[in-house]
């Protein structure tokens, strides 16, 4: 009995657990296209606010013109701006910079913000404070313990004892060097687009457009901006530009595009008649000699370049062209030779018939033929003269 009581107490405790529903994995197909990544959007959101003159905090102003941007965009894309910004302190009511690494192409054209009564509708849309600007600290003061104020943020206390918004104003930076406005705008498309990854294109209008952007880049210490302003001197060239780009580069101690203008110059003697007939080059008497000394070195460096270029022969084609040579050598000595031996026999021949010349002068021939003449008659008497005996005559008929 004890066991069958256990066994019903153990079934009625396990009636009094709860049960565990079972889970059911349920897949619902939405068909629907996801949302596109929207890691463009900072990029894009910040050029539609420049394009638009909306939260910018500094304005770039060159012959009259204002270009209006972000501290923070340009700060970001350059060390020497973010350096500039870094130094600038408050002296009284006027801005200051302690140390410029700009070399002097900006310079402040406006005194910080002015203290205003509360802000209105549209001040609150107004653009928020300078992102490096602010961070610059006013020094402190003697008379009290206050901490520095900023550039911009300062409140100021109205008449009333309520606390005035200080109406942010822009920074104005005057550019300084630069005459085309259009260079001022490349800068900023580079730095608003190159900066967010965007694909840019480099077409300056003009020479001296480019020129600009070679100060600009080299101020700001953009080097990849320099390096397209540098490589676009050699687009498009030819005989009408090529010296003003020729000038360009020796301003901006740009030797290397220099002296590949030269050597492409002197690659087209038509080319170089044309140049050094221009006008403009007389002005520039360095040009004109070294285009001279390159139309000198042309030739040798053309040489030296198709003896680099040529393969290193092989062992075998050295050896028979060795011995072609040793034949031809061989060949020329045995030519040589026989030509000497039929010289040496040319002139003992010579030799011999001056010798015999002489002889035969001595010896008339007019002289030899009478005694010839007198001879023949001698031998035809002679016959004639001695007739045999009778006696023999008569002896060999008596023998008969």
């Amino acid at each position: 009995m004890a066991v069958f009581w256990g066994i019903e107490q153990e079934r009625a405790l396990d009636r009094e657990k709860p049960q565990k529903p079972l889970a059911v994995a349920v897949k619902v197909d939405l068909n629907l296209p996801s949302a596109p990544w929207g890691s463009e959007g900072l990029g894009s959101g910040i050029r539609a606010l420049q394009a638009r003159g909306e939260r910018c905090d500094v304005d770039l102003e060159v012959c009259g013109e204002v270009f209006p941007a972000h501290q923070i965009m340009l700060a970001s894309m350059s060390k020497a701006f973010r350096t500039f910004m870094k130094h600038l302190r408050l002296n009284g009511n006027s801005l200051e910079v302690a140390e410029d690494p700009m070399a002097g192409i900006l310079s402040i054209s406006q005194p910080p913000a002015a203290a205003a009564p509360a802000p209105t509708a549209e001040s609150t849309g107004a653009p928020p404070p300078a992102a490096e600007a602010t961070s610059a600290a006013v020094e402190p003061s003697t008379a009290t313990s206050t901490p520095p104020a900023s550039v911009e943020n300062a409140s100021a206390v109205a008449a009333d004892g309520k606390a005035a918004v200080a109406v942010p104003q822009r920074l104005k930076l005057q550019i300084s060097g630069i005459s085309r406005p259009e260079a001022v705008q490349i800068l900023l498309s580079y730095i608003y687009q190159v900066g967010t990854g965007v694909p840019w294109e480099f077409k300056p209008s003009c020479v001296q457009v480019n020129k600009d952007v070679l100060q600009l880049a080299r101020h700001f210490e953009l080097h990849h901006l320099h390096e397209y302003a540098a490589r676009w001197l050699i687009d498009g060239l030819s005989t009408i530009n090529v010296v003003e780009r020729l000038v360009v580069c020796e301003e901006f101690q740009l030797g290397k595009m220099r002296e590949k203008m030269m050597e492409q110059l002197a690659a087209f003697p038509d080319a170089l008649g044309i140049v050094s007939s221009n006008p403009d080059i007389m002005k520039h008497p360095k040009i004109m000699q070294d285009l001279l000394k390159s139309v000198a070195f042309s030739t040798k460096r053309v040489e030296e370049k198709k003896v680099e270029e040529t393969p290193p022969e092989k062992p075998e084609k050295k050896v028979e062209k060795v011995e072609k040579v040793e034949k031809a050598e061989k060949a020329e000595k045995a030519d040589k030779a026989d030509k000497a031996e039929k010289v040496e026999k040319a002139e003992r021949a010579e030799k011999a018939e001056k010798a015999e010349k002489p002889e035969r002068a001595e010896k008339p021939e007019k002289a030899e033929r009478p005694e010839r003449a007198e001879k023949a008659p001698e031998k035809q008497e002679r016959p004639s003269a001695e007739k045999p005996p009778p006696a023999k005559k008569a002896r060999k008929a008596g023998g008969a």
